[in-house]
């Protein structure tokens, strides 16, 4: 009645209860949704209200399945949401170990670079030392044979019996094959 009484002394045209579902009840008395639009008429005898009621029932329906289906699409939307954030989560924890995996590549590559010039240096000390004590044994090798071939000479020439004389000979000879055996050690 207050509503109808407010109405009455400022009439527009609008729409009845806009926040709020309305219900009307059928002639069998079930109940359904409406939607109440109210309009006025100013005439001779006074103020006439008209009401149009249209049966909103469908549109509730299907509001109420947009309100389901927004909601297992929220839900969707957050399933999907964490599945990229542990998409992403991984993604990071795969490119952090790669970078460590490369950090080490790049670190044991230095090491087997120093490794290999450390390498090449002790080659080439070997080669230095190698090619050296060759030098420093062929000189004396050399001279302790043309010693051996004096000493040779020197006892055709000399007097001594024989016998002393083929000691001598076996002793020079061992000497010669020895540094012969030597000279090929080191060319070796």
């Amino acid at each position: 009645l207050n509503n109808r009484e407010t109405y009455h002394k400022k009439p527009s045209k609008r729409r009845m209860g806009t926040d709020k579902v309305l219900y009307g009840r059928k002639k069998n008395n079930d109940e359904f949704a409406v939607e109440v639009g109210l309009n006025h008429i100013k005439t001779d005898d006074g103020l006439i209200i008209s009401a149009l009621i249209t049966d909103i029932s469908d549109r509730i329906k299907i509001q109420e399945e947009l309100k389901i289906l927004n909601k297992e699409l929220e839900n969707k939307v957050l399933e999907r949401t964490k599945d990229l954030e542990n998409a992403i989560l991984e993604l990071q924890e795969t490119y952090n170990n790669l970078e460590n995996q490369y950090e080490k590549t790049i670190n044991a590559e230095k090491e087997t670079q120093k490794a290999l010039e450390k390498e090449k240096e002790l080659g080439e000390l070997k080669s230095r030392f190698v090619s050296m004590a060759s030098h420093e044994f062929r000189t004396p090798l050399s001279t302790v044979l043309s010693s051996n071939s004096l000493i040779s000479k020197y006892l055709d020439k000399s007097e001594l019996d024989l016998s002393s004389k083929e000691k001598i000979d076996k002793h020079i000879s061992r000497i010669n094959n020895s540094v012969k055996n030597l000279n090929e050690i080191l060319n070796d």
